[in-house]
C-alpha cells in the first residue's frame, strides 16, 4: 500500500535504529508551590537519571543542572575574582581591553551583555547544591531558564522540567510503568511526553474498541431481530457486512497494515454503513409481492451502488494524505464498504433465493 513505503516513516525508522530515540523526550516534571522545592525534587532524581544514561537506558538527558558544570570547572577563577574588592571595576577593565582587540569581538560582546549576571554569580555561593530557583533565574540567560522553569500565576504553582530521551519509544503501559519504577516517581514528580500520551491514547482506544464494536453489533442484531423477527433472515442480512469485515482483516494481514488509534474506528463505521445495502435489498424483496429478485436488483441496485461509491470515494480520498493513520483509515473503510457492496449485490440475492425455497417447503 502507499503508506507502507512512506519516505518520512522510513527515515524515522533509520534514525531510531542508528541513533535511538533522539526526538521524542519523556518529560520529568516537578510541581510545587515552593519554587526551591521543584529544584530540589528534580535534583534528587539526577543520580538515577545519570546512572541510566551511563548504562545506556537513555540516549541523552537535558537538565538545568548540566548548565552548572562551569561552577566546578571555573571554581578557581571565580575564587580569584571574589578576592578582588571592586569586582565591577575589574570586569569593566577586562571588557575595555577586549573592546580594543578586534579578534576578541565575540568575547567582548558576551561579557558586555552578561556583565550583570556575572556580577550576580560572583556574589553567590558556587556550590551546586546551593542553587535554587532565584539563583538560576539570575545566572542563566532567559531563553535557557524558560526551557526548564515555568510559573502558573493563576494557581501559584511552579514547574521544573528535565528531558530524558529513552533508547526506544515508550508507548506500552508496561514500558511506562517500568520507567516509573526505575526513576522512583513520587507524588511531587510527573511523567509526560508525546510518545507517552500517544501510547496511552492508543492503549485506551484499543480497549474501548472491543466494547464499542460489540455494542454496535448487539444493537444492530436487536434492531434487525425486531424488524425481521426470524433468526435466519437476520443472519442473511448480516452476512454481507460480516464478510466485508473478514475481507478487510485478510487485506490487513496480507499487506501488514497494523491497527492504530485512528484506523481502529473504521470497523464500527463499516458495520453501521455496510449493513445499509443489505437492508435496502431485503426491504424491497419482502415488499415485492411476487418476490422477483431481478426486479429488486433493478429497483435497488443502482441506488446501492451510488450510495456505496460516494461513501467509498469520501473515505478513499484519505489514501492520498501524508498521515499514516488517516491513510490506513481510508484504505480500510474503502475496502470494507466495497466488499459489503459486492456481497450484497452478488451473494445476498442467492441467500434470499434459498430463503424463498425454504419458505415454499
Amino acid at each position: 500500500m502507499a503508506y507502507i513505503n512512506n519516505k518520512g516513516i522510513e527515515v524515522q525508522k533509520k534514525i531510531l535504529n542508528k541513533f535511538g530515540n533522539v526526538f521524542e523526550p519523556i518529560n520529568i516534571v516537578a510541581k510545587s508551590k515552593d519554587p526551591d522545592e521543584v529544584v530540589k525534587n528534580l535534583q534528587s532524581k539526577m543520580p538515577v537519571i545519570n546512572d541510566g544514561l551511563d548504562k545506556g537506558y537513555f540516549v541523552r538527558v537535558e537538565s538545568i543542572f548540566n548548565y552548572l558544570s562551569f561552577l566546578e570547572t571555573n571554581k578557581g577563577l571565580l575564587d580569584k575574582l571574589r578576592e578582588i574588592s571592586n569586582k565591577q571595576r575589574a570586569l569593566d577593565y577586562v571588557i575595555n581591553k577586549l573592546k580594543q582587540d578586534d579578534s576578541k569581538k565575540e568575547e567582548y560582546e558576551f561579557l558586555e551583555s552578561e556583565k550583570q549576571r556575572i556580577l550576580d554569580l560572583l556574589k553567590m555561593d558556587i556550590s551546586k547544591d546551593s542553587f535554587g530557583f532565584e539563583e538560576f533565574k539570575k545566572v542563566l540567560p532567559q531563553f535557557i531558564f524558560n526551557k526548564f522553569f515555568a510559573e502558573d500565576k493563576k494557581t501559584g504553582d511552579y514547574y521544573a522540567i528535565t528531558y530524558i530521551y529513552p533508547k526506544k519509544r515508550i508507548e506500552k503501559d508496561e514500558d511506562i510503568n517500568a520507567i516509573k519504577n526505575y526513576l522512583d516517581i513520587d507524588n511531587g514528580i510527573m511523567l509526560t511526553g508525546l510518545s507517552l500520551m500517544v501510547g496511552r491514547l492508543e492503549t485506551v482506544l484499543k480497549k474501548e474498541f472491543k466494547f464499542i464494536t460489540l455494542f454496535v453489533a448487539i444493537a444492530l442484531l436487536v434492531v434487525l431481530t425486531i424488524i425481521y423477527k426470524r433468526f435466519f433472515h437476520v443472519c442473511i442480512c448480516l452476512f454481507p457486512v460480516m464478510m466485508g469485515i473478514a475481507s478487510v482483516l485478510l487485506v490487513m494481514m496480507i499487506f501488514k497494515i497494523k491497527f492504530n488509534y485512528i484506523n481502529i474506528v473504521a470497523f464500527p463505521l463499516i458495520i453501521g454503513m455496510g449493513i445499509d445495502d443489505a437492508i435496502y435489498m431485503m426491504q424491497h424483496y419482502f415488499e415485492n409481492s411476487d418476490r422477483n429478485l431481478f426486479a429488486v436488483l433493478k429497483q435497488t441496485g443502482k441506488a446501492m451502488i451510488l450510495t456505496s461509491l460516494t461513501t467509498m470515494m469520501g473515505f478513499g480520498s484519505l489514501i492520498y494524505t501524508q498521515h499514516k493513520g488517516l491513510m490506513s483509515l481510508g484504505i480500510i473503510v474503502f475496502i470494507g464498504m466495497g466488499a459489503c457492496l459486492v456481497y450484497s449485490l452478488f451473494v445476498l440475492p442467492g441467500l434470499l433465493s434459498i430463503c424463498a425455497k425454504k419458505n415454499e417447503k
